[in-house]
């Protein structure tokens, strides 16, 4: 009888789990087929609600919007990309690609992009190494918890965007014209305090060079603190100028830069919602033997950021000649804000800040113009070779320095 009694508890048992088994299955496919439905019914308003949302950014915060929707090219965009998110099967690669072709039809001035996980990352090592200073609104969404999913586990990959630190410098001997070739690849603040240890070396080594050529071609940028504390700062000599910048006039600068807007600053309207202001650059360091040599910067189309950077401060300081080709700019202002898009949690990169070169052209539409141009299909290091041949007075004519 407990025999008999057992049989039929167990049965009735397994019934019930089968039963359970099978009721949640059907409320899971229920479940999900609601899930699918609503992201299906949803995904347009989702999208076009960051997509619209991106687009006030630009009007808001994007110091060049107002040149290049003078003839009308940036409502030209808008309407032209609106009606691939609203006719498309949106996803957030898709969105992504979107966004980001418009960034360059903007030509990624001022920094305009989306930010991609490997600037994330190295956005996160800055904050690590605290090698950048950022703005409240930017740490809070480098920490935001609900960034887009090709933003996640950068605390696992934090350390992949760290190269090979013997790769960065190369330094090259060139005993005929006694000139010490420093090939710089990168100003990621990874390589800082490695590379200033081989540069300290070098000087020692190469005591007796009269040329030192810094060679930045295909230098992407960085760190500012690595040109300055790497590069001027071991040659010593106190260089000042005034540096001439715009700034996008709203809450957001505000913020970010409230020294900019104080009364410390002449600030001025220059057109639309951007103003212009002055501040003094001053690099100090003991003068040394090394701050007589002649200095040459080779510089190229690849340059931009913090490599333009160091170019504009050659250029408006005197510190060295710019051989080779005009940069790509967007080296004037600040390390670019963020922004996060409410929906899909993408971030967007945007610079409020932009500046003026030497002879009044806005850098981040015309970039830095060397001193002395390379000759069609001649690399800098070329031209460099070249003018070493030719009578110094011919290079300060072309020159004015």
């Amino acid at each position: 009888m407990v025999s008999k009694n057992r049989k039929i508890f167990f049965f009735s048992l397994s019934v019930l789990v089968v039963f359970a088994l099978f009721t949640v299955s059907i409320v899971l496919q229920k479940s999900g087929a609601k899930k699918d439905d609503m992201s299906v019914d949803n995904a347009q308003e989702i999208y076009m609600s960051d997509y619209d949302q991106f687009w006030k950014l630009l009007r808001k915060e994007f110091p060049l919007y107002d040149y290049y929707n003078a003839e009308g090219m940036a409502d030209e965009l808008y309407y032209k990309y609106k009606n691939t998110v609203l006719n498309s099967n949106m996803d957030d690669v898709a969105f992504e690609n979107i966004l980001r072709d418009i960034c360059r039809s903007f030509e990624n001035n001022c920094h305009l992009d989306v930010l991609s996980k490997d600037m994330y990352l190295k956005y996160i090592n800055g904050l690590l190494f605290e090698s950048e200073v950022f703005p409240v609104q930017t740490k809070e969404i480098l920490y935001s918890h609900d960034l887009n999913e090709m933003y996640s586990d950068n605390a696992d990959e934090k350390n992949d965007t760290v190269k090979d630190l013997d790769d960065n410098i190369i330094f090259t001997y060139y005993e005929e014209t006694e000139t010490l070739v420093i090939k710089i690849r990168s100003f990621d603040h990874i390589y800082e305090d490695a590379d200033a240890y081989k540069i300290s070396n070098a000087k020692e080594k190469y005591k007796s060079v009269k040329n030192i050529v810094i060679d930045v071609t295909g230098n992407t940028g960085g760190s500012t603190s690595y040109w300055v504390n790497n590069i001027v700062k071991p040659f010593g000599g106190h260089y000042e100028y005034i540096s001439e910048e715009i700034i996008v006039d709203n809450e957001t600068n505000k913020r970010a830069y409230p020294d900019y807007f104080s009364d410390s600053f002449a600030i001025e309207p220059v057109y639309m919602f951007t103003k212009r202001f002055e501040k003094k650059v001053i690099i100090d360091s003991p003068i040394t033997e090394w701050s007589e040599k002649k200095k040459w910067v080779l510089i190229d189309t690849a340059c931009i950021s913090a490599s333009d950077e160091f170019a504009s401060f050659c250029q408006k300081s005197d510190w060295a000649y710019l051989l080779g080709y005009t940069t790509r700019g967007n080296g004037i202002g600040e390390t670019p804000l963020l922004f996060k898009l409410d929906n899909t949690g993408i971030i967007i990169s945007i610079s409020g800040i932009s500046g003026y070169n030497k002879d009044g052209t806005l850098n981040c539409l015309y970039g830095t113009f060397p001193d002395y141009p390379s000759i069609k299909g001649e690399t800098p290091l070329e031209t460099y070779k070249r003018i070493q041949k030719e009578d110094c007075d011919e290079v300060h004519s072309r020159t004015g320095r």
